[in-house]
């Protein structure tokens, strides 16, 4: 049974599966980092749209001078 094994470990199928498993991660990861940053800044971009007290506060102070 371990000549088995080992043939099966050989075949040329096996190391295309993990490489296949491998860049499903690496997309995966990639896909959730772009996410998160395209998450990231429209919630900051939201943030600056509502108005915001400390902007509100320069924009009184620049048109007072």
């Amino acid at each position: 049974s371990s000549s088995s094994s080992s043939s099966a470990r050989s075949r040329p199928g096996h190391p295309n599966d993990n490489a296949y498993l491998y860049i499903l991660f690496v997309m995966t990861l990639f896909a959730a980092t772009v996410g998160s940053l395209i998450l990231g800044y429209t919630r900051s971009r939201k943030v600056d749209k509502r108005s915001d007290p400390y902007h509100v506060y320069i924009k009184n102070r620049v048109s007072m001078i």
